[in-house]
């Protein structure tokens, strides 16, 4: 049986990059690169594990298809990354994981990487979450000297309010990925957050939410926020990641995006 297909590409077909995500077939990253390059601007690689990176003959690969099909690539980085967490051998390993991702991904001339800054749910406390973000500062620091800058790392929001690390992201000048199906799973006040970050916003992931499950289908968003998620995109220039993780909410997304009247 064949991989189902997208019934048109997708290749500047709106006012901003669309990209979607390397886990849309059931294979590894480099197949599906290879099956999405024609339908989309953008892939976002997902290197979830920083146990199993590509390695340098697939990143290659990966680098000549983006050349051969005009496409660009984003990257999210690890999620075992934990640049605040309170052991010091596991902030260290976080920190030399991310020199170890950005030398393996050199060749392929990311327009960005994702970072998530993971907070333990259980840290309740004010004192905690200062704490916390005293330890990120630290791991950001040690990047920083490392790198020269942060240019090209977007901070993504996440369970906790985007305001905590309002401060990393300004000392740092880091970029924002601003995704909008979190803002609505959690509870927060989208077009508030929006306004507040949007001058540092690069990239918006955009999926389907329905009471506490997310990365679903724009088709099967609460119609209560469907309209405002797209109204946040619209008039927006950057990448947006239909960020799912199989065919069919990708091709039911994409139907759902293209009835939407985007601002040319």
């Amino acid at each position: 049986m064949t991989d189902p297909v997208l019934p048109k590409s997708y290749k500047r077909a709106f006012p901003f990059p669309i990209c979607t995500t390397s886990y849309i077939y059931p294979a590894a990253i480099l197949p599906n690169v290879q099956r999405l390059a024609p339908f989309f601007d953008e892939i976002e690689l997902l290197w979830f594990e920083s146990r199993h990176l590509p390695n340098a003959e697939e990143i290659r690969a990966i680098a000549r298809v983006a050349a051969e099909t005009e496409l660009t690539l984003n990257l999210h980085l690890p999620l075992d990354i934990a640049l605040g967490d309170a052991q010091r051998l596991r902030r260290s390993r976080s920190v030399e994981t991310i020199k170890t991702v950005f030398e393996r991904a050199e060749p392929l001339s990311l327009s960005s990487a994702c970072l998530h800054l993971n907070l333990d749910p259980s840290l309740g406390d004010p004192g905690a979450h200062r704490r916390w973000t005293d330890r990120c500062f630290e791991s950001l620091e040690a990047i920083q000297q490392w790198r020269g800058n942060l240019t090209g790392i977007v901070v993504e929001n996440l369970w906790y309010p985007f305001e905590w690390i309002q401060n990393l992201i300004e000392t740092f000048d880091l970029s924002v990925c601003l995704d909008i199906g979190h803002l609505f799973r959690y509870g927060f006040d989208a077009e508030r957050i929006h306004a507040k970050f949007k001058d540092r916003i690069a990239i918006m992931h955009l999926h389907g939410v329905h009471g506490e499950k997310d990365h679903l289908g724009l088709d099967r968003m609460d119609p209560r926020y469907l309209k405002r998620a797209l109204g946040l995109i619209d008039g927006f220039t950057g990448v947006v990641s239909v960020e799912v993780f199989a065919f069919q909410p990708l091709a039911a997304s994409m139907a759902v995006l293209e009835r939407w009247p985007f601002t040319p």
